[in-house]
């Protein structure tokens, strides 16, 4: 744990997130009988750098507030068990899932900025309730509760169906 933290700190993400955080594994770790807390590879923490600078970006414009880390880096076995999509990004060390407390505009605000800024940051975001988000930085693409883009709460109002 020391070395990631050594590394993040190297490459000015470091506190972003409190380290014992973005280690979480998943929301059923009891039930797949694998750690609550885990380090990805090492080969694999370049690529968590973009996404923390997404997530401090989000929480300086208020768009990530409190949020809790329900799983990071998950490895191949757990990511089956979790549910997890083949291609997930936490494969990847590029992706994490957030339990938030709801948004007051029910995540306009953040889906604006998603729709502004996603293209140029590779800004992935699913929703998966109100409260349970997903964030990566390995492609614009947003989805829903069913893992469907048509479902975002992005893309729902505007009737869209683009990315």
């Amino acid at each position: 744990m020391r070395a990631y933290e050594t590394y993040l700190r190297s490459q000015g993400v470091d506190g972003i997130l409190a380290t014992r955080e973005l280690l979480r594994t998943g929301r059923r770790w009891r039930h797949c009988r694998v750690d609550e807390f885990s380090v990805p590879p090492r080969e694999l923490w370049p690529r968590m750098v973009a996404t923390l600078v997404l997530v401090r970006d989000l929480q300086r414009r208020g768009l990530l507030r409190a949020p809790h880390v329900a799983s990071g880096w998950r490895s191949e076995s757990f990511n089956r068990c979790e549910g997890g999509s083949l291609r997930s990004r936490h494969l990847d060390n590029a992706a994490i899932d957030f339990d938030i407390e709801p948004a007051d505009d029910d995540g306009e605000r953040l889906c604006r900025f998603w729709r502004e800024s996603g293209p140029h940051v590779k800004f992935g975001l699913g929703f998966y309730s109100s409260n349970r988000i997903h964030v990566d930085t390995a492609g614009f693409r947003t989805w829903g509760y069913d893992h469907h883009r048509s479902t975002s709460l992005c893309l729902r109002d505007a009737g869209r169906t683009d990315s």
